[in-house]
């Protein structure tokens, strides 16, 4: 009973990505999301969704007010399936490091270019 509510709850947070994306305007037209805001909020909320699925799988817990690093998911993966690990290594390319990380490189950059 608690893994289905668990893969509800991580499949809620994906649901929830979604529904941010299409709020977009223009979205309907075109899958290319021009809005460094909602793209940020949705792969944020997409990729916790990953992690909460993945903590509740292996029960991982962090310490208080930390979150489990990236090599913390890797290592418990390569233990269990290999083909999830490579998964979960595409999943945070593309929802963490690309979308966030490198959003918030490229805002940053333009803000000191306004501000000159």
């Amino acid at each position: 009973m608690k893994e289905a509510t668990h893969y509800l709850e991580a499949i809620r947070y994906i649901d929830n990505a979604k529904s941010i994306l299409k709020t977009v305007e223009g979205s309907k037209k075109s899958l290319l999301y021009t809005d460094e805001k909602y793209v940020k909020q949705a792969s944020r909320l997409a990729y916790t969704g990953v992690l909460f699925a993945l903590d509740k799988y292996f029960d991982l817990k962090a310490q208080k007010g930390k979150r489990l690093n990236e090599n913390d998911y890797i290592n418990s993966l390569k233990g269990v399936n290999l083909k999830m690990k490579v998964y979960y290594e595409e999943v945070y390319r593309a929802l963490y490091i690309y979308m966030v990380v490198t959003m918030e490189y490229y805002l940053k950059k333009q803000l000191k270019e306004v501000w000159k």
